[in-house]
């Protein structure tokens, strides 16, 4: 027996600090294998060509949870690089 996921994009947010562009994306995973959704977070940047991402792939099992952290992150302007720490202070 195979489990299935499947992957949706709930939201994709666009913004743009001087010459960066901030991209966020939280999807929602469904798998066979579990009846809760998990969610996930990537964080991307772009400086004229060059990209950095960071994909956190288990933030969370509560879509609350995981809109609330996404608001968090966006109106801070949160970038790849500094994604990690802030949601571990986030969360403390």
């Amino acid at each position: 027996m195979t489990n299935r996921t499947e992957t949706k994009e709930l939201y994709f947010i666009r913004t743009s600090i001087d010459a960066l562009t901030l991209t966020y994306k939280l999807c929602e995973e469904r798998s066979d294998a579990s009846e809760n959704p998990r969610y996930s977070l990537l964080v991307a940047v772009d400086d004229f060509g060059n990209t950095e991402e960071k994909f956190i792939p288990y933030l969370t099992d509560s879509k609350l949870e995981a809109e609330r952290l996404l608001e968090i992150i966006c109106s801070g302007q949160v970038t790849p690089c500094t994604l990690c720490d802030i949601l571990e202070d986030i969360r403390e």
